[in-house]
């Protein structure tokens, strides 16, 4: 029985495949409908011999085809509706080409040859009536699926409600796919054979995917549309969305009739005198609040009265087996996120039974043994909670399908038009995608997924052609508009907001859409069989497995391989940057759209979406204010700017990097190495000193191209940042805000003129310091080690870039720190100042170290006298002291 509607409900998926005749081949001669028209020639001196043709005899209509006897010596025929003439080399034509209206019409037929052409046969009437029409091809098609079908049979004519519900709903498709085909330019006798078709195709295996396509190519010809199969998609939802709603309430009320009767169960149990009697019971073992605590973790529903009954009788056991005591008890559950509720109900459990024996209460482990009186009480209450539970799960289950439902349902009847649309680019991807197939790919397919994904080359052969298929079929920006046409559609259905996309949005994010989808399958496809493969290598040697044995003990390493790491990063640059030279055009096209009033519209959207959204839900569904929103916001653009310059110098960084294929990385694991094998110290040296030259490089890279702007918008996003934390514990938000937002744009500028004099300060030392070079030499004096020669180097380079103009410099940005950011009690509050320094002593402390360092860099590390030796070392602890 389940075939006999499934023939025709397969129409669904089938039809989606043959739309649109002209993608696979030729059409059957007898579909021309081509109108006579006159039209001027030059005149020639060839002239044609007139040819006598007799007249078309024996001219009748097969519901919408006019056929008749071939005329011999004819080439073509002229076949004239009501006056007007078409073309045909058939002995055929198919009326319902035409999309007449209902009407009654007089057809005659002429013999043509050349210049030549026959009388016109005998008149014909063609009365088309599409009720009648409708009714004899339902009767048809019924036929087909099931030969004891019948439009007007009823229930009593069923053995049973299933095969009755079962006719039903082939009934059901068979006038939704006639409706469709009435409106259609599908004849009567290829509405039918389409059926007969189908019913076929069920017994074609996947496999026999050529007979497959060949009956698919035979109905292509038929003259579907895609719109057609769009309108039989929505019809045919629209009858199943009515029989599962209806279906669905049903349900509903069933569930939430079980439910009402289970928590009136419990609602008794716990009311009666038997809940107390269970209470006054283990509460003279625990305390009250233990037993509550207990029996509500118990009805929480989600477990089952199976759990508590094992647990029960196996501490039970333990404590009769122990005689009362729990020392040396292994609980079966832990303190975990999971189970530590379980574990609580274990531990009062425990203590119950273990004072139980202790008083000789046989009754309770007797009653727990045998699930009797107050102890099966408890276990069925459990047992109906956790039905409860259940069944309420499955409610919302069912409540959230019929919403979907619901929902597709109520957009169908507001914006048909534009879901038939969407639907429509569907069809047309989906036959698109068809045609490329052939027997051959379908056969690799399913053989690989028979067989398993192991043959990667095989894999990749197959991943081609589905790419070069699935680029051929993808929808074109203006059938992607389709989509986001619809997107306005549902938000005005949803939330009353009409036209949320605007006709330039809609444009944009089709573009996105498309150029997005295309690009993604051209990586697809350009990402071939060796370049896969290099990269997986690489990446699998990433880490590296050394073992050995010493003295028996086998042990094993991994060592990270910087050389295959970096080989990686390039080869996968490489693959990328040749993929972007090669799809230009394209990647132009996509980023066209991204212009710099793009993500201000887009977010614009978003933000009516959600205040339309948070004005039509409960504000309490929403962890966030208005106000809160509002704040967001307006702060986005400066998150915005700041995300955008800190990639823009990620990129900066990345290209540095392949500029000089990860030399930087290479020179950090050579120093670790000779640090680990303890080098010699000239060894060391190098190292060391090379990679200093790559993390000045670097640097440069990073800060050479910033701007006071560039800092001003960094320091800005960054305060907009934290402002967010101050705000979550303010009583006023709106005031707190605004307070902080004028602070923000006050004191900012001056913030990114103080942090870019001591980057500049950072710069310069770290330049300085990459010239100078560490040296690492043995010194004489036993007190210093091998640390104290980087320590006597950076004072050196210390002392050389921290000239007079370089002091002034950094004092005047302390001072300007004190007089412009400090004077604010809030933001001295905010840097967790409790009690401001005085400015004067700060410049003075700053002044004092500086003296140091060009004191102490001139000191000679190979001949330091005592005093200079303790003077360095008050110095190093010092800086300790003021760092802690």
């Amino acid at each position: 029985m389940f075939k006999t509607f499934l023939s025709l409900g397969i129409i669904l998926t089938i039809l989606v495949t043959f739309t649109g005749c002209q993608l696979f081949g030729k059409k059957p001669a007898d579909t021309t409908t081509t109108p006579i028209t006159t039209t001027k020639q030059a005149t020639t001196t060839t002239t044609e011999q007139s040819v006598v043709l007799n007249t078309p005899k024996n001219v009748e209509i097969v519901y919408d085809y006019v056929i008749w006897d071939a005329v011999e010596n004819a080439e073509a025929y002229l076949v004239t509706v009501n006056g007007e003439s078409y073309h045909t080399e058939s002995t055929s034509f198919d009326l319902a080409k035409l999309l007449l209206p209902d009407g009654e019409y007089t057809i005659t037929v002429k013999a043509v040859k050349g210049t030549s052409q026959s009388a016109a046969s005998a008149t014909v009437t063609y009365d088309l009536n599409r009720t009648e029409r409708k009714a004899a091809l339902l009767s048809r098609v019924l036929s087909i699926v099931n030969p004891n079908y019948t439009p007007d049979l009823d229930k009593e004519d069923f053995d049973s409600p299933i095969e009755y519900g079962n006719y039903r709903k082939t009934l059901r498709y068979a006038e939704i796919y006639i409706d469709i085909v009435n409106e259609s330019r599908v004849n009567f006798n290829d509405a039918l054979e389409t059926v007969q078709l189908l019913n076929t195709m069920l017994n074609v295996s996947p496999e026999d995917f050529a007979d497959f396509q060949a009956v698919v190519e035979r109905i292509a010809g038929f003259g579907f549309t895609s719109r057609d199969i769009a309108k039989l998609l929505i019809e045919i939802y629209s009858g199943i969305s009515d029989e599962q709603l209806a279906y669905f309430d049903e349900q509903i009320a069933i569930y939430e009739e079980e439910i009402e009767s289970y928590e009136q169960f419990i609602t008794d149990y716990l009311a009666s005198e038997y809940y107390d009697t269970l209470l006054n019971k283990l509460a003279s073992y625990t305390p009250e609040y233990n037993v509550d605590f207990m029996i509500s973790c118990m009805l929480i529903g989600n477990y089952d009265n199976y759990l508590f009954e094992t647990l029960f009788k196996d501490i039970a056991s333990y404590i009769q087996m122990t005689e009362g005591e729990i020392a040396n008890y292994i609980y079966r559950y832990d303190y975990s996120k999971n189970t530590k509720t379980l574990r609580r109900i274990e531990e009062i459990a425990l203590e119950i039974y273990s004072n139980a024996y202790l008083t000789n209460d046989q009754e309770l482990f007797n009653f727990t043994f045998n699930n009797k009186e107050y102890m099966y009480d408890l276990w069925t209450v459990v047992y109906y909670r956790n039905l409860s539970y259940i069944t309420s799960k499955e409610l919302d289950e069912v409540e959230n399908h019929k919403q979907i439902i619901s929902s597709l349902k109520t957009l169908i009847d507001t914006d048909e038009e534009a879901l038939l649309d969407t639907i429509e680019v569907v069809v047309n991807f989906l036959v698109d995608v068809y045609s490329g197939l052939d027997a051959e790919l379908v056969y690799s397919i399913l053989t690989a997924l028979e067989v398993g994904l192991t043959d990667l080359q095989e894999i990749f052969i197959i991943k081609d052609e589905l790419a070069h298929i699935f680029l051929e079929a993808l929808p074109s920006v203006e059938e992607f508009e389709t989509f986001y046409i619809l997107v306005n559609t549902l938000t005005s259905m949803m939330y009353g907001v009409d036209d949320l996309l605007n006709t330039e949005l809609i444009n944009e994010f089709a573009t996105l859409a498309h150029y997005g989808l295309k690009l993604e399958l051209q990586l697809l496809l350009e990402l071939d069989y060796e370049t896969f493969t290099t990269i997986i290598s690489l990446a699998d040697n990433i880490n590296e497995t050394e073992c050995g044995d010493i003295k028996g003990d086998y042990y094993c390493t991994s060592k990270f391989n910087p050389d295959n790491f970096i080989s990686l990063i390039l080869e996968v640059e490489e693959f990328l940057s040749n993929f972007s030279v090669k799809y230009a055009s394209d990647i132009d096209s996509l980023t066209s759209v991204l212009t710099d009033d793009f993500e201000d519209r887009i977010f614009n959207v978003i933000q009516e979406l959600l205040y339309t959204v948070m004005q039509n839900e409960a504000e309490e569904y929403f962890e966030i204010s208005k106000v809160e929103l509002d704040i967001l916001f307006a702060d986005r653009p400066y998150y915005t700017a700041a995300i955008k310059l800190l990639l823009g110098l990620g990129y900066d960084s990345f290209e540095h990097f392949i500029n000089t294929e990860g030399k930087i990385i290479l020179d950090y694991y050579q120093f670790i190495e000779v640090v680990m094998e303890e080098s010699d110290l000239t060894a060391l040296q190098t190292t060391l000193n090379t990679l200093l030259k790559d993390i000045v490089e670097y640097n440069g890279v990073i800060f050479d191209q910033l701007t006071l702007d560039d800092f001003t918008i960094l320091v800005k996003g960054l305060a907009k940042y934290a402002k967010l934390y101050v705000l979550v514990s303010s009583g006023d938000i709106t005031n707190t805000n605004n307070q902080l937002d004028a602070l923000i744009d006050e004191k900012a500028p001056i913030l990114a003129q103080i942090l870019k004099e001591l980057i500049a300060f950072e710069i310069s030392f770290a330049n300085n310091l990459s010239n100078f070079g560490i040296t690492l030499i043995e010194f004489t004096n036993p007190d210093l080690v091998l640390e104290d020669n980087l320590v006597r180097d950076v004072i050196k380079v210390l002392a050389n870039t921290l000239t007079e103009e370089q002091e002034a410099a950094l004092l005047d940005a302390v001072e300007l720190f004190y007089t412009e950011i400090l004077t604010d009690e809030f933001l001295v509050e905010l840097f967790g100042l409790e009690e401001l320094p005085i400015l004067e002593e700060i410049e003075g402390m700053i002044t004092a170290y500086i003296d140091i360092i060009h004191e102490i860099a001139n000191f000679d590390f190979n001949n330091l006298t005592s005093e200079q030796y303790e003077f360095y070392r008050q110095f190093l602890e010092s800086l300790v002291i003021q760092t802690n």
